[in-house]
């Protein structure tokens, strides 16, 4: 499976497989080169959903990229501004954080645990998952396909 490269400049395509049971979310390469290289991406491949972090990121949040069965996923939710108490619970450990401008890795709270990935004051997603080692994958949304066609299987 290949991403298809005629997506014009900031678009992404979705690219599936031949059994169509599998589906990636891929962005064009001249994408806001200064930012692509740290955003995550949300991909769905064979029943599994995965927040594919760059390696910059990984390092980041001390953490490799989380991964959990499509079924896990219970509801998402789009936020304009995930830098509230409103959304973020806890204290950040492991990960790297700059308020308002960078949270990455895991944010502990009496109860649970939650993924971040996010950047400045941008649209985020906040995914709650129905078990797994987080609660809740909250991350920067880089393209609104990845969510809609995340949306339209659960």
């Amino acid at each position: 499976m290949s991403c298809a490269t005629s997506a014009p400049s900031g678009r992404s395509t979705v690219a599936r497989s031949a059994n169509s049971s599998s589906i990636v979310i891929c962005q064009s390469s001249n994408y806001n080169t200064l930012y692509s290289w740290t955003m995550a991406n949300l991909q769905i491949i064979d029943g599994r959903v995965r927040l594919d972090l760059s390696r910059l990121e990984k390092m980041g949040a001390l953490h490799s990229s989380p991964e959990v069965e499509l079924s896990d996923v219970g509801a998402i939710e789009i936020i304009e501004n995930p830098w509230s108490s409103d959304y973020l619970r806890g204290i950040r450990a492991p990960g790297t954080g700059f308020p308002y401008r960078v949270l990455l890795g895991t944010m502990r709270y009496k109860g649970g645990k939650d993924f971040c990935a996010i950047y400045r004051r941008t649209p985020s997603a906040i995914i709650t998952l129905k078990s797994g080692p987080f609660k809740r994958w909250i991350f920067e949304i880089k393209d609104f396909s990845e969510i809609d066609a995340l949306k339209a299987l659960i």
